[in-house]
């Protein structure tokens, strides 16, 4: 009579130890043994006794080795994550580092066009309306080295899934962006000490910077396929491996492939057309990425915190707060992208700072996106 009131106190605690291990398939094969007590649910328990004092019952004597092994199972895994939160903390760890100077080159990168900008304001800033008119000036040196500084590591730091795509596709319009310079008219070009456009235009890159954006443009076409061929190549040779390309690889390397043809075509069939518009067209469609990009972390920040919670892991205030500064960088860039529009169409007419001042938040918003991407990813080992 003791030994079937002790079975289900013993049982019972058996449970609350596997589930202390989160061994689900475990817990399955001790209903399968012994299925949970229905009549005695109300009969008074015995004292709690070790299973190991109960020899009468040796599949109970079974399930204790196996909580035994379990509980080492967990105390190997918390060691080995131990160690692995030690090595990816370790400051001499090279990826971690990597990752780490490339996301501050994104930050100096926004830092240095505006410190360019600031060391030129005073002399130029009465004589130009927006920060791309800048490039026309001495700053324009740091402006189109640091975009491209950005396009390079945004390149390297494209991670995974679609913010892989996204990221990937911006690192393409960064550079377009830069060596393709915003059109000025007569009056700002003659501010400038700059020609005058010719064949009686208004509007126009002016000469020598024709050339330059045609050089510049050419090393584009040249090496935008030369990466991604090589990019193609890396991922066969991974192919052979993984037996599949990944779905990201093959949507990169879709879209990629479309934007250059687009480009190529334009640029060589199109000349005038794509230096009228070139440089607003991958600027607003660089903008269009990066607020993808932070919508995207917007969105997949609560999906991580509910994948957290159902692992069991407690998400700390910092992961429950970032997806609300995504959705602010977010809004902030769509702001952005709707006050530029309105004012290069004309229906706001701001003064003659109004687009200075649109490109200047926009710079920030994308400065900010990639300051915190910095601190959330700062101690992560591969991101």
């Amino acid at each position: 009579m003791a030994d079937t009131e002790r079975a289900p106190t013993i049982v019972a605690r058996i449970r609350a130890r596997l589930k202390e291990t989160r061994a689900d398939e475990k817990l399955a094969r001790v209903d399968r043994l012994l299925p949970p007590p229905t009549a005695q649910a109300d009969a008074p328990t015995a004292p709690a006794v070790s299973p190991g004092e109960d020899p009468a019952d040796p599949r109970i004597a079974g399930l204790h080795q196996e909580i035994v092994r379990l509980r080492s199972s967990r105390d190997a895994a918390r060691g080995a994550a131990h160690q692995l939160r030690s090595l990816s903390e370790d400051p001499r760890l090279t990826p971690r580092r990597t990752y780490r100077y490339l996301r501050l080159v994104m930050i100096g990168a926004v830092a240095a066009i505006f410190l360019a900008v600031g060391l030129t304001w005073q002399e130029y800033h009465h004589l130009i309306p927006t920060i791309s008119h800048f490039f026309y000036t001495p700053a324009g040196v740091v402006f189109v080295g640091s975009l491209i500084a950005a396009a390079a590591a945004m390149l390297a730091l494209s991670g995974d899934g679609v913010q892989q795509v996204l990221l990937d596709i911006a690192a393409m319009l960064v550079p377009i962006i830069a060596l393709v310079p915003t059109n000025a008219d007569n009056k700002i070009l003659e501010n400038l000490r700059q020609n005058v456009c010719p064949d009686g235009r208004e509007v126009c890159v002016p000469s020598p910077f024709d050339g330059y954006a045609t050089i510049g443009m050419t090393v584009w076409l040249i090496a935008v396929p030369t990466v991604l061929l090589i990019a193609l190549a890396i991922g066969i040779a991974d192919r052979r491996s993984s037996g599949r390309f990944t779905t990201q690889f093959l949507w990169t390397q879709g879209l990629c492939w479309a934007v250059w043809i687009a480009v190529f075509t334009w640029f060589m069939w199109f000349r005038e057309a794509f230096f009228a518009a070139g440089h607003y067209i991958s600027a607003v469609a660089f903008f269009i990425v990066v607020t993808l990009v932070a919508l995207w972390q917007a969105i997949l920040g609560p999906l991580q915190t509910r994948q957290e919670i159902a692992n069991g892991e407690k998400p700390t205030p910092l992961q429950r707060g970032l997806p609300w500064v995504y959705w602010f960088i977010a809004a902030l860039l769509v702001g952005v992208l709707f006050m530029g529009a309105a004012i290069f169409t004309g229906l706001i007419k701001p003064g003659p700072d109004g687009m200075f001042w649109v490109e200047a938040w926009g710079l920030i918003g994308f400065g900010v996106f990639w300051l915190i991407q910095t601190f959330q990813k700062w101690r992560v080992l591969d991101a």
